[in-house]
């Protein structure tokens, strides 16, 4: 109840408190859930509609200028901008007072909190990067989208290493953070590819040979964890 617009992304900063961020820039807060919703009056996210919680700190990005931010779990927002331009910023994680910045056009940034920018390297042609991940500060992780090659390297050092990761003749579309901090590679193609699903309390009616992963296709293999 209370929201309108469209929403675009959500954070909550306990099992009651949230923010949500519609597609026009708004701002709404819930404090029993989600199941009512008061818009958060003066404050526009413009276009950084992306939220994300690290901490302390509440950050809303997607404009290529700056981005949103509260150290309050939202009560109070801040406008920062970058001291240069960041062309389609597309995950952003804060570190050790540091903004770690992924883009879709082969480059990944580095930034202070306020929006200084300290570092920027672009991969180039040898890595043709969509998506960068950050696991820690101290690795950042990149696919090539046609040469299925997954890299690493250490970020400022400009040295990437190739990992071992197995699909080598697939088509990557990018690297993203699992909930826990570890690497997902996503694939372009299922049938070159392969997708991995967790399924708990699955129930005794639950059948390997008719189940399906999302988008209906066949279990290949499955590995009972306890």
């Amino acid at each position: 109840h209370g929201l309108t617009g469209q929403p675009a992304s959500m954070v909550f900063h306990s099992r009651t408190h949230g923010i949500l961020a519609t597609t026009s820039g708004e701002l709404f807060r819930t404090t029993d859930g989600g199941f009512n919703w008061v818009v958060i009056p003066g404050v526009s996210a413009g276009g950084n509609t992306r939220l994300e919680r690290y901490g302390n700190y509440t950050i809303g990005y997607k404009s290529a200028t700056g981005f949103i931010l509260s150290t309050d779990n939202g009560d109070s927002w801040q406008q920062v901008n970058f001291t240069g331009v960041i062309p389609g910023p597309n995950y952003m994680k804060i570190m050790g007072g540091k903004i770690y910045i992924s883009t879709g056009s082969g480059w990944y940034y580095i930034a202070n909190i306020d929006g200084t920018i300290t570092y920027s390297e672009n991969t180039g042609s040898s890595l043709q990067a969509k998506m960068f991940a950050f696991p820690n500060e101290h690795e950042v992780w990149a696919a090539q989208g046609t040469a299925g090659t997954v890299k690493v390297s250490a970020p400022g050092s400009g040295v990437w290493n190739e990992t071992s990761f197995p699909c080598k003749e697939s088509e990557f579309s990018g690297v993203f953070e699992s909930f826990n901090g570890q690497i997902l590679v996503a694939g372009y193609d299922v049938y070159n590819f392969f997708s991995l699903m967790m399924l708990k309390n699955p129930g005794s009616r639950f059948s390997v040979r008719t189940a399906r992963l999302p988008g209906n296709y066949r279990i290949s293999a499955v590995r009972i964890i306890n």
